[in-house]
C-alpha cells in the first residue's frame, strides 16, 4: 500500500529589514516646521528622516545651519532629508560620512560650508503581484511506500541590490523610500519561518508555490548636488536600477510586505513545474528572478 506523502515546509511571520515603530515629533525653528521622525527596523537598526515643506524652508533651519557649519558623519549617515513640495530625498554623499577626512590647516574655513548630497527623484510607484511562483521541487508518492516529510526554511539569503551608493546604509535608504512613496512597508529582504503540510495522493506529485508582491520604481532616478545657503550645483541624473540588463526597466525595486508571501500546496499536474530550473530558490536565487515568474 502506498501512502500519501507529507510535505512539510517551514513557513511564517517573522520578517526582518521592516520598519516597525515610527515616532513624529514637529520642530520650530524661525518659523520653519521641520517634522522629525525616528525609523527604528525589526534587525534592531534605525534612521532618521527630517521632511521640510521645500528646499527653502530646509535652509532656513537649525539643523542645516548646524550641518553647514561644520561636517557630522554620524548624523550624515543615519538620517536622509523629504523634501514635500518636489517628493524628493536627500541623502549625505560619501565625502559627508567621511571620518577620516582631515582638516587643511592651510584653508581658510567660513562661517559656512558647502554640502555633498545626493537627491533622489524615486517618482511613481508601481506594483507587481507573482502568482504561482514554485519553491520547492515536486515531491512524488511514487517514491515513497510508508510516506515522506522534509522540512524547508524560507528566506531571501541575498537582498535586493540597493543600487544608489554603497556608502548608504539600508536602513537610511528604506526610510527615504518610505517618505516618498508614503509606504511603510518596503522592504529589500525578508525571512519567514513557520509550517505548511502538502498531501500527495497515491501516484500522484505535489509541490508548494507561492505568492509575493513587489514595489517598484521604473523611473526613479539619482544625481549629485551641493547644497549651501542656496542650491550651488546639480548634477545629471542617473537612472536607478539594478545591474542586470533583464530587471533594469523595472528600476528600483522593493518587496511589499503589507501582504506578507503566502505559500500554498498544488497537485493539479498541469500546474506543476518540476523542472529544476522552474524553482526560485530563496535561499540561493537573486530576489529580482522572481519577477520573471509572472
Amino acid at each position: 500500500m502506498i501512502l500519501p506523502v507529507c510535505v512539510l515546509i517551514q513557513i511564517v511571520s517573522v520578517v526582518l529589514g521592516q520598519p516597525v515603530i515610527s515616532e513624529d515629533t514637529n520642530v520650530y525653528a524661525n518659523s520653519t516646521l521641520e517634522t522629525l521622525k525616528v525609523h527604528m527596523f525589526t534587525d534592531g537598526s534605525s534612521a532618521a528622516s527630517r521632511s521640510f515643506t521645500s528646499e527653502d524652508s530646509l535652509f532656513k533651519s537649525e539643523f542645516w545651519k548646524r550641518m553647514q557649519k561644520e561636517k557630522d558623519p554620524q548624523t550624515a549617515e543615519s538620517t536622509v532629508i523629504y523634501l514635500e513640495d518636489s517628493n524628493t530625498v536627500l541623502y549625505f554623499g560619501e565625502s559627508e560620512v567621511n571620518r577620516n577626512e582631515k582638516r587643511n590647516p592651510f584653508r581658510k574655513h567660513g562661517p559656512t560650508r558647502d554640502v555633498d548630497m545626493i537627491e533622489v527623484d524615486f517618482g511613481p510607484k508601481e506594483q507587481k503581484f507573482i502568482y504561482n511562483m514554485p519553491v520547492s521541487m515536486c515531491v512524488s508518492s511514487k517514491l515513497s511506500s510508508s510516506g515522506a516529510s522534509y522540512t524547508q526554511s524560507y528566506k531571501w539569503t541575498n537582498a535586493i541590490t540597493i543600487g544608489i551608493d554603497v556608502h548608504i546604509g539600508v536602513s537610511v535608504y528604506l526610510a527615504g523610500v518610505s517618505l516618498s512613496a508614503g509606504n511603510d512597508d518596503l522592504s529589500l529582504s525578508y525571512t519567514n519561518t513557520g509550517s505548511i503540510t502538502c498531501n500527495a495522493a497515491p501516484g500522484k506529485s505535489v509541490q508548494v508555490f507561492g505568492s509575493f508582491i513587489y514595489a517598484f520604481f521604473p523611473h526613479a532616478k539619482k544625481r549629485n548636488v551641493i547644497l549651501a545657503k542656496t542650491r550651488v550645483s546639480s548634477g545629471p541624473w542617473a537612472k536607478i536600477a539594478s545591474s542586470k540588463p533583464d530587471f533594469r526597466k523595472y528600476g528600483a525595486v522593493f518587496f511589499d510586505l503589507f501582504g506578507s508571501p503566502n505559500y500554498f500546496c498544488v497537485d493539479k499536474e498541469e500546474k506543476l513545474k518540476c523542472r529544476e530550473e522552474d524553482v526560485v530558490d530563496n535561499t540561493e536565487a537573486d530576489p529580482l528572478d522572481a519577477l520573471n515568474h509572472a
